[in-house]
């Protein structure tokens, strides 16, 4: 899940994707406050510079992180510091 540079003041630049596809009539637009509502888990990443990216394989399995700096390396999100 990419953040890119946000279009509108509301916007965070978060777009939280899946493997699967999606038909365009299936998208959604959520608050964010609604995304952390459902996984809690990402209120630590919301911060992080436009240009990460996030993945994780399963819903049970860490998230990794890839930053700007981190020079196409994912790391390990469980060890994230704000």
């Amino acid at each position: 899940m990419p953040r890119d540079e946000p279009v509108e003041a509301v916007d965070s630049g978060w777009q939280f994707l899946t493997k699967e596809t999606v038909r365009p009539d299936e998208l959604k637009i959520w608050q964010l406050s609604e995304v952390l509502e459902y996984e809690p888990s990402l209120s630590v990443f919301m911060n992080v510079p436009t240009g990460t990216r996030l993945w994780r394989e399963s819903l049970y399995d860490t998230w990794m992180i890839k930053t700007p700096d981190s020079k196409d390396e994912w790391l390990d999100g469980s060890c994230w510091q704000p």
